[in-house]
């Protein structure tokens, strides 16, 4: 799929009895796994189903776990690496997330790729922010920061952004600081980077497409 028009093209073939494959005489149906990983092809009174996987790598994010949903058994934030959407320079796989007490963990392993969002402005309680987000292509963004400091973000006014359209290049993001942020604290923010094609993302699971960053940032007074 076209992560910029959503076609569908023509990926690749495969044959019954040849590289191994087996079992796919007489399919007639196909079907793809919920979370879009897996393509299963059957047919009338078959006894198997051939299972094929798309073999793509995932990008975990790094904030600190078990505070934040990052590693995999905490079912954290994962995406479908696909080709051409990301956020800031590049993207790179991991096997489960990195979570570090400085949400840098990703920064750390494989390439330095967490270089997505910068924040434009400070965060002061009761004002209004903004942030840069760099995209290799346009998309929608998800983004949420702990604001008073609690170890999640599903407090009122922690999402900052929901669906918000980004362009190729950089796209500012206004959002309001809460009053209730907490001044002088380190805070966690989430951003999530997928195609407008895929539904919107919450702070945790499976996207099936883009990229997830974490940062560490400041409360001003």
């Amino acid at each position: 799929r076209d992560i910029r028009s959503g076609q569908i093209g023509w990926s690749e073939a495969q044959t019954d009895g040849v590289a191994g494959v087996t079992g796919l005489a007489g399919a007639s149906s196909v079907g793809v796994s919920p979370d879009g990983l897996h393509i299963y092809a059957t047919g009338p009174g078959a006894s198997s189903v051939v299972a094929f996987g798309r073999g793509i790598g995932f990008d975990f994010g790094d904030a600190p776990d078990p505070t934040f949903p990052t590693l995999l058994a905490s079912d954290g934030a994962r995406h479908v690496i696909v080709p051409g959407l990301f956020l800031g320079s590049g993207v790179d796989a991991e096997s489960d997330g990195q979570p570090a007490a400085a949400a840098d963990g990703d920064d750390l392993a494989g390439i330095d790729d967490e270089n997505g969002v910068v924040f434009a402005t400070p965060l002061i309680p009761g004002q209004q922010a903004s942030v840069d987000v760099e995209a290799s292509a346009a998309g929608a963004l998800e983004a949420w920061i702990d604001f008073d400091g609690d170890g999640d973000w599903l407090d009122a006014g922690e999402q900052i952004a929901a669906s918000v359209a980004v362009v190729t290049g950089i796209t500012k993001v206004p959002f309001a600081v809460p009053p209730t942020a907490v001044p002088n604290s380190s805070v966690v923010a989430r951003f999530r980077l997928r195609t407008a094609l895929d539904p919107p993302s919450s702070p945790t699971g499976l996207a099936n497409s883009g990229e997830v960053e974490d940062y560490q940032t400041s409360i001003g007074v």
